[in-house]
């Protein structure tokens, strides 16, 4: 589902014209998102998607919704029908534009002190403002990683070798040519030879893997964008209350006709500066990308799991929690504190080298360790 749900940049046009417009841009937009950012979600395998329980939206949790509009502005912020947001997003405009279906809570979240880090950066005399700006776009540019890749590359004279080689590991076989010095005395007899060398061929037996990520850094990335879409959305709505229209959107821009340059001056006077975040702009650009329309998409669902719960007579009974571990299929220990036996119900029932424990921490592995020295 979130493969088809991505959060992505949004280039596009409303009213088609092959004049030059104008812009009016965003300075360094993600690094302005970034600084916008308070807290960092760490989402991993072991957080799922859950009915919606009518909870308070909570900025940094992932929603998958429904957008109960299909007009210009609501597909600025919505890309399709259902689709996922953050309630970042969520909080900042109206209730009546979307319905909440599911949500997906972040197992942590991490303090970003982005502001801090960021002014550290564009304080530093040492780095020109290229470097500064190519720092941030790199950075921004890693956190979209999906998968780690891996190749290998083996070689053999002979191809008979690298083709069993291949037959055996799996990979592709290939060829390149070289040359190689060839004796004085009978250069002149080798087929392919030129001067002093003959060719050669080589063999390459390769491999090539690739992993996706699961927890990876693109939903702080998805959030940067989501948080532009934000943006776009609120300036096009200023816009257009103030008889501004737009022809297209542009990534961290809105172009607009070049005979309203007074009344952007006008409408954004304020915000117009060359601080991170500020609006600039900037001259004769062209239109392009396809016309902003609403995917109608089909909702998704999610796998539902049934639960039942099980009375245990004797809490401190390791007989019983074994054969209830060895009854049911699948358990689910909870307890709110630390330390009252999960761990120790949980392997009842089982042999010392039967039993692997998985954990999404590190921290919580490490305690782990320690418990699966003492079994």
């Amino acid at each position: 589902m979130e493969k088809a749900t991505m959060l992505t940049p949004i280039c596009c046009s409303f009213q088609w014209t092959d004049a030059p417009l104008i812009a009016l841009d965003m300075n360094k937009a993600y690094t302005s998102n970034l600084k916008d950012m308070v807290k960092f979600p760490s989402f991993n395998s072991f957080d799922k998607y859950q009915d919606d329980d009518q909870h308070p939206i909570e900025d940094y949790t992932m929603y998958y919704v429904k957008a109960t509009r299909t007009n210009e502005q609501s597909s600025i912020l919505f890309a399709s029908r259902f689709s996922r947001a953050y309630g970042y997003k969520l909080n900042r405009i109206s209730k009546d534009l979307f319905e909440v279906i599911s949500f997906k809570r972040p197992s942590n979240l991490l303090d970003t002190n982005s502001s801090q880090r960021i002014k550290e950066l564009y304080d530093n005399p040492t780095l020109t403002m290229d470097a500064k700006k190519q720092i941030i776009n790199v950075l921004v540019g890693m956190l979209e990683k999906k998968s780690n890749n891996q190749s290998s590359c083996k070689l053999f004279l002979d191809k008979g070798e690298a083709q069993y080689y291949v037959d055996e590991t799996g990979g592709k076989v290939g060829n390149l040519s070289f040359y190689e010095d060839c004796p004085a005395d009978d250069s002149e007899y080798q087929l392919f030879a030129t001067g002093n060398q003959k060719e050669r061929t080589i063999y390459t037996a390769t491999h090539k893997k690739d992993r996706e990520l699961i927890d990876g850094f693109l939903p702080i990335k998805e959030m940067v964008y989501d948080i532009q879409r934000l943006k776009l959305y609120r300036l096009y709505a200023k816009c257009k209350n103030n008889g501004i229209q737009t022809h297209g959107i542009k990534t961290d821009c809105l172009l607009v006709k070049t005979s309203d340059h007074l009344k952007l001056l006008e409408v954004f006077a304020k915000k117009i500066c060359n601080k991170v975040g500020g609006l600039k702009i900037e001259r004769d650009k062209r239109l392009f990308g396809e016309r902003l329309e609403m995917v109608e998409n089909e909702e998704q669902h999610f796998p539902k799991t049934e639960v039942t719960t099980l009375d245990i007579q004797d809490e401190f009974d390791k007989k019983e929690h074994g054969d209830s571990n060895l009854t049911n299929n699948k358990l689910l220990y909870l307890a709110k504190d630390a330390g009252c036996g999960k761990s120790t119900a949980s392997w009842q029932g089982y042999a010392k080298e039967e039993v692997v424990f998985v954990s999404p921490f590190n921290a919580q592995s490490i305690e782990l360790k320690k418990e699966a020295s003492m079994l």
